[in-house]
């Protein structure tokens, strides 16, 4: 059963990787995947929080970088008075938790330090 929950999560992985890696969609909206993302973000943030391994594992399969490519892509299309339901805010909030959550972690920690420039 345990084997079947890591499956099933690494099926969700892989398809929020490929949604957000796929450059053939960019040109068409990113809302029209927000159901689908706002699903798969909250699943990692939560599998995160879960386990050390779990946030581990997401670290090791580049996880910071698709979801830092996932929040510059939200927030850049937020208008500053968006409400908090609004399909991007959600997405949003939900990689900032997985990144606090990842924060939790040391090797996690050193990938976030690392791929943030500000």
């Amino acid at each position: 059963m345990l084997a079947d929950v890591r499956q099933q999560r690494c099926q969700w992985q892989a398809a929020a990787a490929a949604v957000l890696t796929d450059t053939s969609i960019l040109p068409i909206s990113l809302w029209a995947f927000s159901v689908v993302l706002q699903a798969a973000v909250e699943l990692c943030w939560l599998t995160c929080v879960s386990s050390a391994l779990n946030g581990e594992e997401l670290t090791r399969a580049g996880g910071v970088t698709i979801l830092g490519t996932l929040l510059v892509r939200t927030v850049g299309v937020l208008p500053a008075d968006a409400l908090p339901t609004t399909p991007g805010a959600v997405i949003a909030t939900h990689c900032l938790r997985t990144f606090a959550g990842m924060a939790a972690f040391a090797s996690a920690r050193a990938e976030l330090a690392e791929r943030c420039v500000f």
